[in-house]
């Protein structure tokens, strides 16, 4: 109890001590704390923020940048893939009269009614008899080298 009571005896002066210490330092915290310190402070960060903005700017440019490119490789891709690139080339499509692909010759028979695709248009055709050969006609030969020449030898 003796204890107890010493203690509450004292609790006014370190109440009193805590409070000035608690003043001394907001006192101290509080001539920190000025409009100018502020302005300054605000400043920096408005010039903070303008960097920032400038540079997501800059980000967002750059990803669509870069998601216009991939899109225009694709676009490349998909054309080049297409049976339409081919067609350019200078091949042809041939559809029967129910607009499927013949692939072979043989599939072919005298007055079947044909579509043929080029790069460029469609064209009607009708088969006509294989009379002909399928292989082109081999060029004539070349002259034999003239008997006079002499030897380089």
């Amino acid at each position: 109890r003796r204890r107890a009571g010493q203690c509450g005896e004292r609790l006014p002066s370190v109440y009193r001590g805590l409070l000035r210490e608690r003043r001394t330092r907001l006192e101290r915290d509080a001539a920190r704390v000025t409009p100018a310190a502020i302005l300054r402070r605000t400043e920096r960060g408005g010039q903070a923020l303008a960097a920032l903005d400038m540079r997501g700017g800059r980000a967002f440019l750059t990803l669509v940048e870069r998601a216009r490119t991939r899109r225009d490789q694709a676009v490349r891709l998909v054309e080049s893939l297409s049976y339409k690139a081919v067609l350019a080339r200078g091949f042809a499509l041939v559809r029967d009269g129910a607009d499927r692909p013949v692939k072979q010759a043989a599939a072919v028979t005298p007055g079947m009614a044909l579509s043929i695709e080029f790069a460029d248009a469609v064209v009607q055709a009708v088969a006509a008899d294989r009379g002909g050969t399928t292989r082109p006609a081999r060029k004539p030969a070349a002259p034999a080298p003239k008997k006079d020449q002499g030897s380089l030898f």
